[in-house]
């Protein structure tokens, strides 16, 4: 006799599976696979080529460096056609030269080398030395380059004559610090410029741009001429005798002459003790036919 087991009938609604359902792989419990999808039109582009790049960017450079150096060339330029000014045009220094004198020294040395084209290794300072040789009368000379400019200026200045020196060799003008300029025969209007001669007797050789009196001599004769020419007091002449130290005046108009003391550097107080000397003497009607000496200081002495 077979027994037979009660199954237990469902209690709700159940569903049931079908072999065509997905399986659990595509529950909500899955794992995402996040994938793009591309679904347009796929095209094969190559990659940029990187030794074509390379040789873009070495070309601009080269092209950059060039252009540089284009450009630094052109503003370092010096030019061979230079300006020469004068410093101060309103004075009276001995420009015994014309401009065009001075413009053609200082071309023909820009043009002498290639390094003088160029604003950094042009030799101002070999400019400068040749024009001082070539024209003793400059006192002064400066060069300016200019900024943006090609054309070099050069401000000239002449040292202002002081008197004329005669020596063994001839006459020369000699300037305030006793260096001598030029022979008195090339300097034009020498006689309008009142300047008076010393003669040397020392046996003095005299030479172009060399030293022949100090500073200090020079400013003691210039002095006392200007302290006598104020008191209208004519100077004819002065004279350096062999005798160290002493300058001796000759006045225009009298039998003497009057002498210095240049080693005592007090010429204007030299200058009043002769003058208060004349003005007592005139007093009493005496005319000395030798000297006034006032070489001592605060004395003077006549023959």
């Amino acid at each position: 006799m077979r027994s037979f087991r009660r199954t237990q009938a469902p209690t709700g609604r159940q569903r049931i599976r079908s072999n065509a359902e997905p399986s659990d792989a595509y529950g909500y419990n899955a794992s995402r696979i996040d994938q793009t999808t591309n679904t347009g039109r796929q095209m094969n582009r190559p990659a940029p080529s990187r030794h074509r790049t390379s040789w873009l960017n070495r070309f601009g450079l080269w092209l950059l460096l060039i252009v540089c150096s284009v450009s630094a060339f052109s503003v370092l330029r010096l030019s061979a056609s230079a300006r020469v000014r004068p410093l101060n045009s309103g004075s009276s220094a001995a420009y015994i030269h014309a401009q065009a004198d001075y413009e053609r020294v200082t071309n023909s040395y820009l043009r002498s080398s290639i390094w003088n084209r160029n604003k950094i290794t042009v030799n101002a300072t070999g400019l400068k030395e040749t024009l001082q040789r070539q024209f003793p009368e400059l006192s002064n000379i400066g060069v300016t380059l200019p900024l943006i400019g090609h054309r070099p200026i050069v401000y000239i200045e002449a040292a202002q004559p002081a008197l004329v020196l005669a020596g063994s060799n001839g006459s020369y003008v000699v300037d305030s610090n006793g260096r001598v300029l030029l022979r008195s025969v090339d300097m034009p209007s020498l006689s309008a410029r009142h300047l008076i001669t010393v003669t040397d007797q020392s046996g003095l050789t005299l030479q172009v741009g060399h030293q022949a009196l100090t500073t200090a001599d020079v400013s003691f004769i210039q002095t006392v001429v200007a302290e006598l020419s104020a008191r209208h007091v004519s100077v004819s002449g002065a004279t350096l005798p062999p005798s160290a130290r002493e300058l001796d005046i000759s006045v225009a108009g009298q039998p003497y002459i009057v002498k210095f003391n240049l080693q005592d550097q007090t010429a204007r107080q030299q200058a009043g003790t002769f003058l208060a000397t004349q003005a007592e003497l005139a007093k009493k009607s005496i005319v000395p036919t030798a000297y006034i000496d006032v070489r001592v200081g605060g004395r003077a002495y006549y023959k």
